[in-house]
């Protein structure tokens, strides 16, 4: 037997005290403004983080003097996040800054930046996996030239090993549950807009 949806009866009877269209459509701009301050806040911190990567890698590639080691591992880091940041501005940048207004205009919006979010989160998820599948050989061979270094210093491949592994597993715990999240709360927004509710 299925649970009952308390958010979704939450949000549907909140909605309904509101009381016609006007009401509605006040709530769902407020709501379209704080969704839009969180685009452009989530966006901003992307191509922070970007920024970021970039600069560390210019950084370790002058400071490695260009071992092979280490620029494999750059050279792989600046393709992905430059294919990260074009997919990021192709899909995000319109929808955060938009300028709309009635019921209807607010409704879609809403649902376009969840449908949007949804398909950056699934990028996110792929893209993982495919740098995992890089990372992988990658690391085989980091810690075969950095062996006798390892040797002399165990706990430090321990450490190294252990923060890139601790780093993937809570990606892959995170990124899936973002993903389920998402599309939960699309499902919610669009049986709370569906006539039945809105009566």
């Amino acid at each position: 037997m299925d649970q009952p949806d308390v958010e979704l009866e939450e949000w549907q009877r909140q909605w309904q005290e509101l009381g016609g269209r006007e009401d509605l459509s006040r709530s769902l701009a407020e709501r379209v403004a704080r969704d839009g301050r969180k685009a452009r806040r989530d966006l901003a911190l992307e191509i922070v983080a970007a920024a970021a990567s970039t600069a560390t890698c210019v950084w370790l590639l002058v400071d490695s003097r260009g071992k092979p080691v280490v620029a494999v591992a750059c050279a792989g880091v600046l393709v992905f996040t430059g294919v990260w940041v074009t997919k990021l501005l192709t899909l995000k940048h319109g929808s955060s800054h938009a300028d709309v207004s009635g019921l209807d205009a607010f409704i879609a919006l809403t649902r376009q930046r969840l449908a949007e979010e949804i398909k950056w989160q699934t990028f996110r998820r792929r893209g993982l996996n495919v740098m995992t599948l890089l990372i992988v050989p990658w690391t085989i061979w980091a810690v075969w030239q950095r062996y006798p270094l390892y040797q002399s210093n165990p706990w430090l491949g321990v450490a190294e090993v252990g923060l890139l592994l601790g780093v993937l597993i809570v990606a892959f715990t995170h990124l899936p549950r973002k993903l389920r999240g998402l599309q939960a709360s699309l499902r919610r927004f669009d049986a709370l807009v569906d006539d039945r509710t809105l009566r």
